[in-house]
């Protein structure tokens, strides 16, 4: 089955279902496709900045969003039913556990006497994460992106999603994000 075709203006941009057992020159040609498709995308996100990120927003994902910022009030009043939250929570728990038992150890080899080297495991000081929410949201994405961030010890994380739906700002909530 594979996933649905990236489409625009009824046009597909780039099908995976396509792509994926193509030869190598097919993927390119196809992904260039795709480039050339979206490349005014960018060029006029580069030229207006935020209003065109809020045009292409409605155009592609329905009413256009007052700005990008979620309020703190509309994170704390998002609800989910109570089974939602509870496998919310166990899978947010899962992700954790999987991702607290990556984290290498910090290195430190005496290479020659008197000569110490070191590899440490440093975060990242800061991570856009972007969640889709077209047809239909997707907490897992949230889940599955900022939790291995956070186990890692990044300190600031900035969330997008073109539909702020109450499942993925309940997972915000619960992860303790308000960017």
């Amino acid at each position: 089955m594979g996933a649905p075709p990236v489409a625009q203006g009824g046009r597909c941009l780039l099908d995976p279902r396509r792509a994926g057992g193509a030869a190598d020159p097919v993927r390119g040609a196809l992904l260039d496709d795709a480039l050339t498709a979206v490349a005014p995308i960018v060029a006029d996100v580069r030229a207006r900045g935020d209003a065109a990120l809020l045009a292409w927003t409605e155009r592609f994902d329905g009413p256009r969003p007052d700005g990008f910022r979620v309020s703190a009030g509309a994170i704390a009043a998002a609800s989910v039913d109570d089974d939602v939250l509870d496998a919310l929570r166990r899978m947010i728990e899962a992700v954790r556990r999987f991702n607290e038992a990556q984290i290498p150890a910090d290195t430190v080899v005496e290479a020659a006497p008197g000569i110490v080297t070191r590899r440490r495991w440093l975060p990242l000081e800061a991570v856009g994460l972007c969640v889709p929410s077209g047809r239909s949201p997707l907490p897992s994405s949230l889940v599955m992106t900022a939790v291995p961030a956070l186990v890692a010890g990044v300190s600031r994380i900035a969330v997008i999603t073109p539909r702020p739906v109450d499942a993925i700002l309940v997972v915000a909530r619960e992860l303790g994000l308000d960017e």
